[in-house]
């Protein structure tokens, strides 16, 4: 058998080269942050890699009928670009992509499991009278038949974040984990942001591949109540620019670790790259996460969860505060990202940091009703405070929504139509229901029915081509209903805490905040989840 070829520092020092797997960077190498590279013997094996779209000899391979024509091909890519990429995850580099679709030489796997993401949104004359949430099940499919778990490369990683993305939308979150998980541990095996590259453009990828599963996990495991899958690391660069990304060709030769380290420091980028804003936002989502779960669970004393709630908030203020101009929220940004095609993350970017506002101050709806109640200077409260900015923060995760619909003068389409944006309008829609009931401003209260009714509006649009969304809905209704009995039972302000009670965060309430994509069922008096009911479709 042959033996394992050595990189170059381990060849020269004369010593074993060891690696977890082939293809990962080796144990000297990743200790001492070096670039790890090996130096191929002639006729060396290499692994064999994915079904391209197209075999060297000029023939479509595998399943050839169901692959669309070219117009088609090129339409449900773009359609993935405009609507999926980057508001799921952030997998591909769009030039190559898109050079690998005109040239065969994309991996099969990714062709189809892109599309089962974007059929939805066609409007091609062959989809006529198919729903749109059916349009893509086919291509899904036959890219969960190609995964070969056996190759552990970059593609099956990006196959598996696909396929879990599709889960998403069918609700199945036990499947959607697995193939997260397998994403997850691929990466690490391969330990993606070390792995040897040709160009720079290939190690780019790799990093923004390893962020998107971290990112992607934090959700993911937080809505299943499960433990991390794969851990966020302090040593691994964030992602570059995404208008210097953008420009990366082939022919843009890598770059030694120190060189990376040099040029990408986590610092730099974070003033220039909106993903890598997303990212260091998600770590603070991932910590009110864990807040509000141990308000539940009771680990957190009331003044445990005080000094929890002041860093947080404190955290999110520092995330704010240290945007560069052009990426804080104004008209003239979003005109400005979108007419360099990243109009839908700078979006994507600012609902993320209003949901997560909302998330952290949400417990606070209900017991600043308690304090309206018996005190009449409430509002200098810091938890009527805590309330005050859960409603704004609402209120501008709906407005930046409105807005990136209706920019019809954007160079290119903003408007946000990812599964998740339905769940974070519920979220807000509740805060719009605590308006509506319990304050006594006349023009607080008109202003919240008419966010109720848009919202309404875009979760019944957002319907038509998610499954998932239907979940939401009944979510909604469900809260509506609890909400509905608290007042009627006890008139809204007779309980112990002063009333709202459906607003009380309990494991009912928790589930409703962070389970995005399953239905809740109806909660009894004291917090517990009694039945399931689901609106008809």
């Amino acid at each position: 058998m042959r033996p394992p070829s050595a990189c170059v520092a381990c060849r020269d020092r004369r010593k074993r080269c060891h690696r977890p797997r082939r293809g990962t960077s080796c144990t000297f190498c990743i200790a001492r942050g070096l670039q790890c590279t090996v130096e191929q013997t002639p006729g060396a094996a290499r692994p064999r890699g994915y079904e391209p779209l197209v075999s060297p000899g000029g023939n479509p391979g595998g399943n050839s009928a169901l692959m669309p024509d070219r117009d088609l091909c090129n339409e449900l890519v773009d359609l993935y670009f405009r609507y999926i990429h980057v508001t799921f995850h952030n997998l591909f580099h769009r030039p190559s992509f898109e050079h690998g679709l005109r040239d065969g030489s994309i991996p099969k796997i990714l062709v189809f499991a892109v599309f089962g993401l974007s059929a939805r949104f066609s409007s091609h004359p062959s989809f006529a009278g198919v729903d749109p949430r059916e349009r893509g099940r086919p291509y899904a499919k036959e890219a969960e038949r190609l995964l070969d778990l056996h190759k552990t490369c970059l593609t099956t990683i990006q196959a598996c974040v696909l396929l879990g993305a599709v889960q998403v939308a069918e609700m199945d979150s036990a499947t959607e984990s697995i193939f997260y998980t397998i994403a997850c541990r691929l990466a690490m095996i391969l330990d993606l942001p070390n792995a040897p590259a040709e160009t720079r453009l290939e190690q780019e990828v790799n990093l923004r591949v390893w962020w998107s599963v971290v990112t992607t996990d934090t959700w993911s495991s937080t809505a299943m109540g499960l433990p991390r899958a794969i851990q966020p690391r302090h040593d691994i660069p964030m992602p570059m620019d995404e208008r210097v990304f953008l420009a990366l060709t082939s022919a843009d030769p890598p770059v030694s670790q120190q060189g990376r380290d040099a040029v990408v420091s986590p610092r730099s980028e974070l003033s220039t790259s909106l993903i890598a804003q997303m990212i260091k936002l998600n770590g603070i989502l991932y910590d009110i996460n864990t807040f509000n779960t141990q308000l539940v669970s009771g680990i957190l004393q009331e003044l445990g969860a005080r000094d929890a709630v002041t860093k947080l908030s404190a955290a999110l203020d520092a995330w704010r505060s240290e945007l560069p101009t052009d990426m804080e929220y104004t008209r003239d940004n979003l005109l400005y990202w979108a007419g360099r095609g990243c109009g839908a993350s700078f979006v994507v970017l600012h609902l993320n940091y209003n949901h997560s506002s909302q998330l952290l101050f949400y417990s606070f709806l209900h017991s600043s009703l308690a304090l309206d109640h018996h005190h009449d200077d409430a509002s200098t409260t810091p938890t009527s405070a805590y309330a005050a900015k859960c409603k704004s923060h609402a209120a501008s995760l709906c407005e930046i929504m409105y807005a990136a619909a209706a920019a019809a003068d954007a160079p290119a389409a903003v408007e946000v139509l990812y599964p998740l944006a339905g769940h974070m309008l519920v979220v807000a829609s509740t805060v719009h229901l605590h308006a509506l009931l319990f304050s006594a401003d006349d023009a607080e209260i008109a202003l919240a029915k008419a966010r109720l009714e848009h919202n309404f509006g875009i979760i019944t649009r957002l319907q038509t081509y998610w499954p998932s969304l239907h979940a939401s809905f009944s979510r909604l209704a469900a809260f509506h209903r609890a909400c509905l009995d608290d007042k009627s039972n006890n008139d809204n302000l007779n309980d112990d805490a002063g009333g709202g009670g459906t607003f009380r965060l309990d494991r009912w309430m928790l589930r409703f905040l962070l389970d995005f994509a399953k239905p809740v069922g109806e909660r009894d008096r004291r917090g517990r989840e009694v039945r399931h009911r689901l609106p008809p479709t």
